[in-house]
């Protein structure tokens, strides 16, 4: 039989797992959005292209329809590069708010979470289309108008340590600020801390999985290593943390009242919205 606090940190954790999931969601949905229709679109109308056109998938994936004929090659690699750098640039953003946030619980972990998500639609991309050279990928298209050996060498190289370094990072933060929140409050409990580990390494792993990385990187060769190494990544990461939970404590707690109930109708709510605008006006495109 459970205890009282056994059952009071059971009930905060289903409250989280309410509120994680559909911030996932919208996050991813909002990285598709922001890397598509202001990467790409806007960014081709800003420098003498033209945004025809975008659409977003329930499932959050999306694409712009964009015309950058007319204008040099130095802008077209600025339009193909332009999703995943304002990706990356709101990644950090997030990253840095969530941080300084965490007096602030749930706000401070949805920012985490935003950051997460924003970091899957931004380095690992451009890391594994210049590692595979697919062709139709923006990483791709930078390295046709600019086929230099060395600069497909650099995109592997930078990219390829930033998403390492972030996806750790990202998993030490959140694991952190999660248990900090949903912990007993003035103690550290082993079982509490695999089972917040476990919440999120589930969730990524779906997140990761999720994504048909052959859509954008048609090769063979692939087959599911962008989704293996990270999940891979994770479980080495949280395998070490929970391992080295009685050396290596994280901090224990605060007595911080934390309010899920407005937050996860809020969250929902949302969601059902983004879901229900998509499927109106945005999942068969929108011509400009």
């Amino acid at each position: 039989m459970l205890n009282q606090e056994q059952k009071n940190f059971l009930v905060q954790w289903i409250c989280f797992v309410l509120f994680f999931l559909p911030i996932v969601y919208l996050g991813s949905i909002a990285a598709v959005t922001i890397h598509e229709v202001v990467g790409h679109g806007v960014v081709a109308a800003l420098l003498g292209g033209d945004f025809l056109g975008f659409g977003i998938l329930i499932d959050a994936k999306g694409w712009a329809r964009v015309d950058i004929a007319d204008i040099s090659p130095f802008k077209q690699a600025i339009v193909l590069a332009g999703g995943t750098l304002l990706t990356n640039l709101c990644s950090i953003f997030f990253l840095v708010l969530g941080i300084r946030l965490k007096k602030s619980p749930l706000s401070s972990v949805a920012l985490l979470t935003l950051a997460f998500t924003f970091l899957c639609d931004g380095l690992p991309y451009y890391f594994w289309d210049a590692l595979f050279h697919g062709g139709i990928g923006d990483a791709s298209g930078i390295l046709g108008l600019y086929p230099y050996i060395w600069l497909r060498i650099l995109m592997i190289v930078l990219s390829g340590v930033a998403t390492v370094v972030t996806i750790l990072l990202l998993n030490h933060i959140l694991l952190n600020s999660v248990y900090s929140f949903l912990g007993t409050k003035g103690k550290s409990h082993r079982y509490e801390f695999i089972m917040i580990a476990c919440t999120l390494f589930v969730i990524h792993t779906v997140t990761w999985l999720s994504f048909d990385w052959t859509q954008l990187i048609p090769v063979p060769e692939i087959g599911l290593w962008p989704s293996v190494i990270p999940v891979v990544m994770t479980i080495v990461y949280i395998g070490a943390r929970i391992a080295l939970f009685e050396r290596r404590k994280p901090p224990v707690p605060a007595d911080r009242p934390v309010r899920f109930k407005a937050a996860i109708l809020t969250a929902w709510a949302l969601c059902l919205v983004t879901i229900v605008v998509i499927l109106l006006f945005l999942q068969n495109g929108v011509a400009l």
